[in-house]
């Protein structure tokens, strides 16, 4: 990897000698909502996307996942069945899982 006009100072300070992970790069929105669309979160017994992020090697932080699913819901794209507490993709979140953008210009895109 060549850089041009940094010194060695800079290049040592300045660039990282890795990329941080994808789960880190990536919207927690769109995570989940990959997860959904290929039912991983059907091979947990609770049903939820956030037993799948729990088990990451550098797994987000709980509370995030958390908001993350309530904007989802919000959104239209997740439905929590009230009962169970188990997440459902809607028509929505299956058209907006495919999309590369984060799922509010998906929707805005969509409709």
């Amino acid at each position: 990897c060549v850089h041009i006009g940094l010194t060695k100072y800079r290049h040592d300070t300045l660039v990282d000698d890795h990329q941080p992970p994808e789960v880190q790069r990536t919207s927690l929105e769109h995570l989940i909502l990959r997860i959904h669309a290929a039912r991983l979160h059907e091979h947990d017994p609770s049903g939820k996307a956030a037993a799948i992020c729990a088990r990451l090697l550098e797994p987000p932080n709980p509370l995030y996942v958390a908001k993350a699913v309530e904007q989802l819901v919000r959104l239209g794209a997740l439905i929590v069945e009230p009962g169970t507490g188990r997440e459902r993709l809607t028509a929505l979140g299956s058209h907006l899982a495919r999309l590369p953008l984060e799922a509010r210009l998906g929707k805005l895109v969509l409709y």
